[in-house]
C-alpha cells in the first residue's frame, strides 16, 4: 500500500516494527558491521546506495516501512535469504508477498554471511514523499538488508554479469539442514 507521508529530512528511510534503522558502510563489493562481513558479492549497481540493515533478524510478523523523503524518487531493493525449498521457513513470506506489493524480482543480490548464503532481490520505486509498508512477515527472517537509495537506479539495474561470473552464474544446490 503506498500512502503520502510528510518527512523531516531528505533521503530514503527504512523502518522495521517502527523504529529507524541504520545503516552498514560498503566497501566495495562487501558491507561490514565492524570488522566482520555482513554482505558479499553486492551486485555492482547497489554498491553506492545507502544499504540499511536490521540490527537483528526480522521476528514473524515484523512490519518494514519504506520511506521516499525529498522531491526525487527513491529506489528501494529488499534482499533476503532464498534456497528453496529450505528456505520457506525463514523467508517472512517474502516470495508470495513481495511481488503482490509491486516489487520486481530478481536473482540479483549479494551473499549473507561469511558463509556465503543465497539471497534473492526485489525491486520498488517510490515516487517521493511515497511510503510503502510491506505486510507483515509470515515467518521469521534471518537474512534481511535493504538497499536504498534517492533517485533511480540504472537501467538494467541487473546487468548479466553478476558477482564476478562473467553471465548469469548457476544455482547453487542447497542442502536442508536444521538451521535453514
Amino acid at each position: 500500500t503506498v500512502v503520502h507521508d510528510v518527512c523531516d529530512s531528505e533521503g530514503p528511510k527504512v523502518e522495521v516494527d517502527g523504529q529507524v534503522v541504520g545503516g552498514l558502510a560498503l566497501g566495495g563489493s562487501d558491507a561490514y558491521l565492524g570488522d566482520r562481513v555482513q554482505l558479499s558479492h553486492i551486485p555492482e549497481n547497489l554498491r553506492e546506495t545507502a544499504v540499511h540493515v536490521p540490527v537483528d533478524a526480522l521476528d514473524t510478523d515484523s512490519v518494514v516501512t519504506l520511506r521516499c523523503c525529498g522531491a526525487e524518487v527513491c529506489e528501494f531493493v529488499v534482499s533476503h535469504y532464498h534456497c528453496p525449498p529450505c528456505s520457506a521457513q525463514v523467508n517472512g513470506g517474502f516470495p508470495s508477498l513481495l511481488p503482490l506489493s509491486g516489487f520486481e524480482s530478481s536473482s540479483c543480490a549479494p551473499k549473507y554471511g561469511a558463509t556465503e548464503e543465497r539471497m534473492v532481490s526485489y525491486r520498488l520505486q517510490v515516487e517521493a514523499g511515497g511510503v510503502v509498508t510491506l505486510p507483515p512477515t509470515t515467518t521469521s527472517v534471518p537474512s534481511f538488508v535493504v538497499f536504498a537509495q534517492q533517485g533511480a537506479l540504472p537501467d538494467p539495474w541487473c546487468p548479466k554479469k553478476v558477482n564476478g561470473c562473467g553471465g548469469p552464474c548457476p544455482p547453487t544446490i542447497c542442502k536442508c539442514t536444521a538451521s535453514n
